[in-house]
Parts: C-alpha cells; structure tokens; sequence
C-alpha cells in the first residue's frame, strides 16, 4: 500500500511515516492540506492509492525503471524455520532477544491492507497513476539525453561486461531496448546507450539492430573480456582489434577492418593500465561459436583474441555506415584456460545446458575450485576493458577510420 496517515489536532499536521512503498505521492500533500484547512479534530485518515503485496512492492518500482524482477514469497514454515535457527544461535551464545521471532515471523508475514476510500470520501482528494508516480521518482532529470549531442553505441555480451562499465559511471539510468536491458549516461557531452546482448552471435547482431532502431550513434563499441590464443597476453591486458573474422567449422571468415584509435585515447588508455602492469596492444578479434581452438595459421596473427560477438556487430555496422571500435581484455587463455568445454555446455541459441554442466562438475569436481580462479579472471578483465573504454571515450575525439 502506497499509504500513510494524516492526523490532525496539531500545529502543523504532523504526518507519521509509515510507508510500504518508496515515495509518498501528490496524494498525501492534497489531503494533508485539506486536514490542516478543514481542522478535523483528533481524526485519523489513512491516506492511500493501492493495496500492493510484499512481491508488488519490489516489482513495481523495477517496472518503471525499465526492469523486470521475480518476487519470491518464502512459505511461513521456512521463514519460522530459519527464524528458529537465529534463536538456537543466539541461546548458544547466551543472548536473550525482545521479541520471540517464532511469533513475530506470523505477524510479519500477514496479508494487511488499508481502505483508503472513507477517506477519499471525507476528504475530497483525488488518486493519481501508481505507476506514474514511481517512473517520476526513479527518472533522474539529469539524465535525460539531448538530440544535439552525439551518440555512442555500447554493446556488451554478459551482464557482469555491463556492470564493470557502469559502476565507473557515476550517473546512469538504466532502460531497455526491445527484448535487451540496457542503460543510458552521459560522458563529454555525448548519449552513450549501453545494450546487454547475451552471449552469442546472433544475440548480438539482434541487440545490435534493436538499439539502431530507435538511435543514431556515429560510433559503435564492442566490448567486454575474451581469451588469448597464444601466451603472449596476461589476463586484464587490453587488446583493441584492428580486424574481426568469424571462425565456423574452423575456417576463418572474412576479415573485416575496425576503427582505431586516436594518439591521445592510445595514451590515455595505456596511462589507466599502466599502474597495474597491465598492457595495451592492439590484436584481432576472432570471432567464434564456442570453440577455444583454432586452425593452424591464426596464431601467427598480432594478438588474435577469442570472442563470440564482433564479427557479427561487425556486419551490421558496415550496413549501417557506422564505424565499430573493438576492446577485449584477456580473461583466459593457455596460462589460465576456461576450465569448462563452452562449446559443450552451451546450445544452438547459446544458453546455458545446466543437465552437461551438472554433468561435467560431477565428473571432474575440480571444476569448482577452478572455476572460481576463473571468476575472479573474469571479473579483473571486466573492469579493466571498462577503466579503458571509460578513459577513450573521454577524449574529444576518441578514433580514427579504419
């Protein structure tokens, strides 16, 4: 219940704050100033829009940011069950709480709500749009894009790429494009539209579409983390690829030009390495469906890095005119290989087979304990493709055509 209660009697009105939603709507305000006008001695309204349900109250607000969320309500017994585990806790180490948790997990998890309608009756006010009200409370005006700025496309395949960006942003608003989640900021003066594709080729050329659809950005960003074929590149080293090529049934495709950079976005990204030891090269993006071996001939290409998006945002940038900047930083490779077969544990529309990764676990237990090295891989690469694609888009004028 987007509710509260109105009191009046006092001075001022005085409003005791009891919310089960984030914001007190346009609502509270008109009836607050018809109590105060109208001097309803000792009378209590409840002052409300919508009876929501525990689940209704974390989904909702996502919904007007552009999120969609599950909401799981945990049966009575399990919450008594877990609250009982607290008390036998807290019995062990002789502490002694206010509240029997057993009982108070009943009340907290009773179905309450409020009849605002007497008091619509006796006040006069009007109700507004629920959902309306929250798109206004999470829409910062800040970040409202501006036609005259130019726009930047960002695509990254996984969430965990999206989030290493975003947590270097300082302001951001996170949106949707279609079917894929995504965010927008600003970043010198210039729209940056972050789309999340998923992992694969054809996830990324539909994102790719889907955000140029409704935009027009004069430079596309493919970015994220990749592994390295030869033992040339530690991991969270950055290679910007010059050239992209699909590999399908081990034969390379095509090899189709990207954008470099500009001397000034070169230096800028290689001081933002620097501290870390980490290295700025420039290399190929090969473009594969899984697999993390190639044919005889690639490795002897400068830096040639395995991804599964580029060549297929490649494709759809070249239709478009748009010139496509390429930044991986190494997750994995011959020193630190994947520790699962991707090819293998992932199907035709590249999700997940959680029966042959189940499967593979069981079979080599191992793969946990080095699986979590690789996470930690994963999450360095991650930031450090951000902390460099942060430091060239901050530069006037960041590339130059291939």
């Amino acid at each position: 219940m987007s509710s509260g209660e109105v009191h009046s009697g006092y001075t001022a009105g005085l409003l005791h704050a009891r919310w089960e939603c984030l914001h007190y709507t346009e609502n509270g305000w008109q009836s607050t100033f018809i109590v105060i006008e109208r001097s309803h001695t000792s009378t209590c309204y409840p002052i409300g829009q919508e009876n929501l349900t525990p689940g209704g109250r974390l989904t909702r607000p996502t919904l007007a940011d552009g999120r969609t969320v599950r909401a799981v309500t945990l049966p009575l017994w399990v919450i008594k069950l877990g609250l009982f585990g607290v008390l036998l806790i807290h019995k062990l180490q002789e502490k002694e709480g206010g509240l029997n948790l057993r009982y108070f997990a009943q009340l907290q998890t009773a179905e309450t709500f409020l009849d605002p309608q007497p008091s619509k009756e006796a006040l006069g006010y009007q109700t507004s749009s629920l959902d309306e009200a929250f798109r206004e409370t999470v829409r910062p005006a800040s970040l409202d894009l501006e036609v005259s700025m130019e726009t930047i496309g960002l695509i990254a395949a996984m969430p965990q790429e999206s989030a290493a960006l975003l947590r270097c942003i300082k302001v951001w608003k996170r949106t949707t494009f279609g079917p894929f989640r995504g965010a927008r900021f600003k970043l010198l003066d210039q729209n940056c539209l972050l789309v999340t594709s998923g992992m694969g080729l054809k996830r990324a050329m539909d994102a790719t579409r889907t955000l140029l659809t409704g935009s027009s950005p004069h430079l596309l960003v493919s970015f994220g983390i990749a592994g390295t074929v030869n033992d040339d590149l530690n991991i969270g080293d950055v290679v910007v690829a010059r050239d992209t090529c699909l590999l399908d049934k081990d034969l390379p495709g095509h090899f189709q030009s990207l954008t470099s950079l500009s001397e000034a976005a070169w230096d800028a990204a290689a001081q933002v390495l620097q501290p870390d030891g980490a290295r700025l090269v420039y290399g190929t993006a090969i473009t594969t469906r899984g697999s993390q071996v190639v044919p005889e001939g690639l490795e002897e290409m400068p830096h040639p890095v395995l991804e599964m998006e580029t060549a297929g945002i490649a494709q759809i940038a070249a239709e478009m005119g748009i010139p496509l900047l390429s930044i991986r930083s190494i997750s994995d490779g011959p020193q630190s290989p994947i520790p699962l077969d991707l090819e293998a544990m992932l199907d035709e529309k590249y999700n997940l087979r959680i029966g042959r990764i189940l499967w593979m676990v069981l079979r080599r237990p191992q793969i946990i304990f080095q699986s979590r090295q690789m996470l930690k891989n994963v999450r360095k690469a991650a930031d450090y493709a951000a902390r460099v694609l942060v430091a060239i888009l901050s530069q006037p004028s960041p590339v130059i055509s291939p």
